[in-house]
């Protein structure tokens, strides 16, 4: 797919509508030439392949709010190097993110391979703000797993589909009245079309809590529903170290998925 000049726009819809967290991840950007970076890394991970000019990089910028002059980002692509992918077509040079470019993004937008974080007991709203805050560093479908679920479970959910476009939430039992849990979580699938919850018939091989994402694996100590009740840890991983792990709990997960029932 190519973009006509002027219609930049619809780079920064293609990225918005890919990436909810795009505003967020600019912010965090130190200078132009990374913001620049940026859109060339979100454009295709939109899934788009074709280049893109300096004047479209700029539109789409400012479509995000951000003023860039073009000889800004041209004297920093010529500092690039091997970061960006240089394309001419038409006597126009247009440009590609490549992989030094991408790790130099993931270095300031992701967090380290692991990240502990404790969570004093009584403070459950606390909890939830940085769940909320982890859910905006993971990338794609999230896969979730919790044993207990009850209507702050719902509560939760509903904070991470800010953040995320698809969940599959996995659990099993509850002690608070099922007919209402019914009635809450159909309410909250009905409003967020990305969202699917599975009860698993054999409650003990849910044990361990965590969120499975493309880019992470994510511990939590307690269940969800009461996560700062009690003193607890949330531990990230990044698949560097736990690759191996995150790729077994996919498989089991999906496994278990089939063997579920819609709630």
């Amino acid at each position: 797919m190519f973009i006509k000049e002027g219609e930049a726009i619809k780079i920064s819809i293609a990225i918005k509508r890919n990436n909810k967290n795009s505003v967020t991840e600019l912010k965090q950007l130190h200078n132009d030439s990374q913001r620049a970076l940026w859109i060339l890394k979100e454009w295709k991970d939109s899934g788009y392949d074709s280049s893109l000019s300096i004047e479209e990089i700029r539109e789409a910028l400012e479509d995000f709010e951000f003023s860039v002059y073009s000889p800004s980002i041209g004297k920093a692509f010529n500092r690039a190097g091997n970061m960006i992918i240089r394309n001419k077509s038409d006597s126009i040079v247009k440009y590609k993110i490549a992989q030094p470019g991408r790790q130099l993004l993931d270095n300031i937008l992701l967090p380290s391979a692991m990240a502990v974080h404790y969570i004093e007991p009584g403070k459950q709203w606390t909890a939830r703000n940085k769940l909320g805050e982890l859910g905006k560093t993971l990338k794609g479908e999230l896969l979730i797993s919790d044993r207990y679920y009850g209507k702050r479970t719902a509560n939760i959910l509903a904070e991470l589909l800010e953040s995320n476009t698809k969940i599959r939430f996995l659990t099993s039992q509850t002690s608070e009245d099922t007919g209402t849990l019914k009635i809450v979580f159909s309410d909250l699938i009905r409003e967020n079309k990305g969202l699917e919850m599975r009860i698993y018939p054999n409650r003990s091989e849910l044990h361990d809590r965590y969120i499975l994402s493309e880019n992470a694996l994510i511990i939590i100590g307690h269940g969800i529903k009461d996560l700062g009740g009690s003193e607890s840890f949330v531990v990230r991983f990044g698949p560097e170290i736990a690759g191996d792990v995150m790729s077994m709990l996919r498989s089991t997960f999906e496994n278990r998925w089939k063997r579920s029932v819609n709630i």
